[in-house]
């Protein structure tokens, strides 16, 4: 096992559940599969490989920002050289003074994610009066699957008291506004809901609309689905076009630029479709009455079916499916479902980052694991 800390090369493929890294710094985890951040709000934020070997710590980020649940201010970039980049949305408050109120500006930063110096920073918008602005705003900002842009959600600094999202191109720091109008990324485009509740698909690199979908008679079913996607504010893209719809009767793929729905006729237990998706194979894994099933992204064919008794998708790759079972983590084949191995000292999901499974949290630490890839 490769402590992290160490300045070792990257660990050899393990087999697979087997812990390869552990360090005494946990937090919110977020990153990609070049590598991950903790987050955490009093211990700073950490960089690792994403095999788990310590890259670099920041504590001087550490009050920069006013919370990292669900992703709220802390997002990575791809545009790093071999770990990704951190953007950070933070708020910087200026005391009253006399007669002036207390005022509140808002900054996005980019960060390198090696050495955490300043790429960039730009100032957003600025409140007047105590600001309550949280994560509780729906939503609080997301980014393109591409993470070239991010969708802030502030305040209008031309309509007082409305507001506004913020398109921030995350390689230069510029950024367009969007007013009476609520957004959010889904792939790599963007979709706003007007006030009139017209909802339209937009170029993020320069709002042009690819296409609409008008409020008549209470909507159509694509209004409704790109509806969603703007209300819950969650990105569910597994590519630059295709996004994840479901419920507690279907498994669905829409294409956000065409439109085009394709879904599953597969029976499940009638609670919403668990799934996990390996985009590179065009694959998706879904929960039926009883068991696992694969799809055929491009059809939404059946694959294949198999029993199994489990709780949720931890992730999938190329080969491998791993899966949270009964107080186990269990890894399967994803040709036929079939069991490779399981362990008794892991029973949860963590995030995948790779061919690694990270777990992490603010007492006991991170601890990397060989999630794909390995040799049973």
């Amino acid at each position: 096992m490769t402590t992290v800390g160490a300045t070792s090369s990257t660990p050899r493929p393990q087999p697979p559940l087997t812990m390869i890294a552990h360090s005494e710094e946990g937090g919110d985890v977020i990153g990609n599969e070049h590598g991950f951040f903790t987050v955490h709000n009093a211990g700073g934020i950490n960089t690792f490989t994403n095999a788990g070997e310590h890259v670099g710590t920041s504590t001087a980020l550490a009050n920069s920002y006013h919370s990292t649940v669900g992703n709220c201010q802390v997002f990575v970039v791809n545009n790093g050289d071999d770990v990704p980049n951190i953007l950070v949305y933070s708020r910087n408050t200026i005391a009253p003074q006399g007669v002036v109120d207390e005022r509140s500006e808002y900054f996005v930063t980019l960060y390198n994610g090696r050495s955490f110096t300043q790429i960039w920073r730009q100032k957003l918008y600025e409140t007047s009066g105590f600001d309550q602005t949280s994560c509780g705003l729906k939503p609080s900002w997301n980014i393109t699957e591409d993470t070239r842009w991010a969708v802030i959600n502030g305040m209008s600094m031309t309509r007082p008291g409305e507001g506004a999202m913020y398109i921030v191109d995350t390689a230069s720091g510029s950024s367009k506004v969007i007013e009476q109008a609520s957004a959010a990324a889904a792939g790599n485009f963007i979709i706003t809901e007007s006030y009139t509740n017209d909802i339209s698909v937009l170029d993020p690199s320069t709002l042009a609309p690819i296409r609409t979908a008008a409020y008549t008679n209470g909507g159509s079913t694509d209004y409704s689905n790109l509806g969603s996607i703007v209300g819950n504010g969650i990105n569910t893209a597994f590519d630059a076009t295709r996004v994840v719809m479901t419920s507690t009767t279907t498994f669905s793929v829409l294409d956000v630029r065409t439109g085009a729905v394709s879904s599953s006729a597969i029976d499940h237990d009638g609670n919403s479709y668990r799934y996990a998706i390996d985009a590179p194979s065009n694959s998706a894994y879904v929960t039926t009455d009883d068991g696992i099933a694969a799809l055929d992204l491009a059809t939404m064919q059946q694959k294949w079916s198999a029993p199994a008794r489990f709780s949720s998708f931890c992730g999938a790759s190329r080969d491998q499916v791993l899966v949270t079972t009964q107080r186990q983590d269990a890894l399967l084949s994803a040709k036929d479902g079939s069991q490779i191995t399981y362990s008794d000292e892991l029973n949860q999901c963590g995030a995948i980052f790779g061919d690694y499974m990270v777990l992490s949290t603010f007492t006991d630490g991170t601890s990397v694991y060989q999630a794909f890839g390995g040799k049973p």
